[in-house]
């Protein structure tokens, strides 16, 4: 039975005539590639997408240190193709970024398991409204062994809120919640100096 034959039934299970029209869930709109990457650097490796269907990541981990690139889904429904991300543009040391990749609906985060001889790494940026990347500390934790490979895996929840990292190299899974600063909690302060040494006081206390 083919995708979208019709069938008609003369008489179903309550004795009635039935029409019966095959529809499989899914249906191929493209393929997706970049012209930045080759065969051999494993566009693919790592997928995920937001829960609206507004962005997709795609890992290419062996791009020489590694790379991802986002696809931005416009109002018209295609998908465009944004800024790839390297390390050249990260300006960090890194390997294997894009091994692993997860979204939310604000942050994505991105693994790099192999960065600092296989201890691991896990890249975060928050989306803005113009879908645009914009990179956060990274997660290194301390004490990691030499073969942690933290960040080989990532998984985060539909809202951004909670994150997981494993650490396959150390058997362990690493759990976190995103913290929001209230705004009532932010302080803005100017400090001008005399251009001498010497201390000041910051007239409040860093949280």
């Amino acid at each position: 039975w083919n995708n979208k034959e019709i069938v008609w039934i003369d008489k179903d299970v309550s004795g009635k005539w039935s029409v019966l029209h095959n529809t499989r869930p899914w249906t191929t709109t493209g393929i997706k590639s970049t012209a930045s990457v080759t065969a051999d650097d494993k566009l693919g490796t790592s997928l995920a997408i937001n829960a609206t269907g507004t962005l997709a990541i795609a890992g290419a981990p062996e791009q020489g240190a590694g790379a991802i690139i986002p696809y931005k889904r416009a109002e018209s429904g295609a998908l465009i193709e944004g800024n790839v991300q390297t390390d050249a543009t990260i300006g960090d040391s890194l390997d294997s970024y894009g091994k692993a990749v997860a979204v939310g609906t604000d942050y994505i985060a991105v693994g790099a398991p192999d960065t600092e001889s296989g201890k691991g790494a896990v890249f975060i940026y928050y989306v803005d409204e113009t879908g645009t990347l914009n990179r956060r500390p990274a997660l290194r934790p301390n004490g990691l062994g030499g073969s942690a490979s933290y960040g080989t895996s990532v998984a985060m929840s539909g809202n951004g809120r909670h994150l997981f990292v494993g650490a396959p190299g150390s058997n362990s899974v690493y759990s976190y919640t995103l913290v929001n600063i209230p705004t009532s909690s932010i302080t803005s302060k100017t400090i001008t100096g005399t251009g001498s040494a010497g201390a000041y006081a910051l007239g409040f206390t860093p949280i």
